[in-house]
């Protein structure tokens, strides 16, 4: 049996025991959908969404994800929070030159023991940035200096890592101003 939905705009199936998303579903409204919420699932499958032109939002949140999901640059909010992802590069696998529009990103309790600082730079219009609960011990320079002295982000949170910082001799050994080092154990 085949579905077609050529007109969905928002896909909501959180709170379900999915193990993968039904993308026949999905690509038959490919050029509508702008939402996706499949949190809370038991989703581990490898996600490209790079062909949905006009989503913008997608929570897969509380999922069994470990990698980071194919997005298109039109997407703003991307929420992998409480997933067990350990690396993040895979998000500069867009699929066409224009810069990404991500706006938040949420990767809260997760597996990341490393942030390279140039896959989050990629991200220019990026204002929310949660990584807190993660492993990560240290978080690259131009990330911090992101961080604290760019009104760019409005929110971000880094608790409950081990995080310790250390500038290079080229660096300043201090976190820049308005950002506060906090230490969890």
């Amino acid at each position: 049996c085949h579905i077609s939905c050529p007109d969905l705009r928002v896909f909501m199936c959180h709170h379900n025991y999915f193990s993968r998303l039904p993308t026949e579903l999905l690509d038959t409204s490919m050029n509508q959908l702008e939402s996706i919420d499949a949190s809370y699932n038991m989703i581990a499958d490898t996600l490209d969404l790079c062909r949905h032109k006009t989503l913008k939002t997608l929570n897969l949140g509380m999922n069994r994800m470990t990698t980071i999901p194919l997005i298109p640059n039109s997407l703003l909010t991307l929420d992998v929070t409480e997933n067990r992802i350990k690396e993040i590069e895979q998000l500069l696998s867009v699929s066409d030159a224009s810069p990404p529009a991500l706006i938040e990103l949420m990767l809260s309790g997760n597996h990341l023991s490393e942030i390279d600082g140039s896959t989050i730079e990629k991200y220019s219009n990026l204002q929310r940035l949660d990584i807190s609960s993660n492993k990560l011990k240290n978080l690259p320079y131009q990330l911090v200096s992101e961080l604290g002295l760019s009104s760019k982000f409005s929110k971000s949170r880094l608790q409950q890592n081990l995080i310790c910082y250390t500038g290079s001799s080229s660096e300043p050994s201090s976190f820049p101003s308005g950002l506060q080092p906090t230490f969890y154990v």
